[in-house]
C-alpha cells in the first residue's frame, strides 16, 4: 500500500509538470515512468550518477546549461532545429553545445542506445526530484 500510495504521488508530481499527460490513468499508458517507477530511489541515483553526473557537474562549475540542452534535444527526438527553437538560439550554438556534452560524457549521440540511456537518466532524474524539470 506504501509503495501505490509513493507511485501515486509520484505520478501526480509528473503530471503537474507537464512530463505525462493528465490523461494518463493506468500504469500501461506511462511509458518509461512504468519502469521508473517500480525502480528504488536509490538505484535511480546510481543510475543518474553514472550518466549524467559529470555533466551535471560540469555545468554547475562552469555556469552553463549543458544538461538542458541535451535534454531538450534527447526529448525532442534529436532535433537540433526545435531545440533551438526552443531556447531561441542558432542552431550552430545547439550543435556546439551537444558536441560539448559527448566531450564531457565521453559518448557519441549519433547512437540511439546512447541517447535512450541519457534520456531514462534524465527521467530518473526528474523523478526523483519531485517532477521538478
Amino acid at each position: 500500500l506504501g509503495r501505490s500510495f509513493h507511485q501515486a504521488r509520484a505520478i501526480c508530481r509528473l503530471q503537474e509538470s507537464g512530463s505525462i499527460p493528465l490523461s494518463s490513468h493506468l500504469m500501461e499508458d506511462l511509458g518509461i515512468w512504468q519502469l521508473l517507477l517500480q525502480v528504488p530511489d536509490e538505484a535511480l541515483r546510481e543510475y543518474c550518477s553514472g550518466q549524467i553526473a559529470p555533466l551535471l557537474s560540469y555545468d554547475r562549475e562552469h555556469g552553463t546549461a549543458l544538461a538542458r540542452v541535451l535534454k531538450e534535444y534527447l526529448s525532442q527526438d534529436g532535433s537540433v532545429a526545435k531545440t533551438a527553437e526552443h531556447f531561441y538560439i542558432h542552431r550552430n550554438t545547439v550543435t556546439y553545445q551537444l558536441h560539448k556534452a559527448e566531450e564531457i560524457l565521453c559518448v557519441n549521440l549519433s547512437s540511439l542506445k546512447v541517447r535512450s540511456e541519457l534520456l531514462a537518466a534524465f527521467c530518473a532524474q526528474e523523478l526523483l526530484s519531485g517532477g521538478k524539470k
